[in-house]
């Protein structure tokens, strides 16, 4: 597995009121609903980037403005198959 360093400014932490950890748990999953928002991965390629189910990760997609439903008729399919 890929390691990618983040530097955040301690104040930005404190004014989050989150621990690290929590703030990298939000930020992959933050990096993954832009991902698909912008067709870059699938639903599926999306929620393993984000370390969660496809499931959860449909669920958690309105957290952030991301329709649930955008696919193309390519993915469409692929789910339903």
């Amino acid at each position: 597995m890929s390691q990618i360093t983040v530097d955040i400014p301690d104040a930005s932490l404190a004014d989050l009121s989150i621990s690290p950890q929590a703030l990298a748990v939000e930020m992959k999953m933050a990096a993954a609903a832009c991902l698909y928002a912008q067709h870059r991965m699938s639903v599926h390629q999306a929620a393993r980037f984000a370390g969660i189910d496809a499931f959860t990760f449909r669920q958690r997609l309105g957290d952030y403005g991301v329709a649930v439903f955008d696919l193309t008729r390519e993915e469409l399919e692929a789910e339903l198959a």
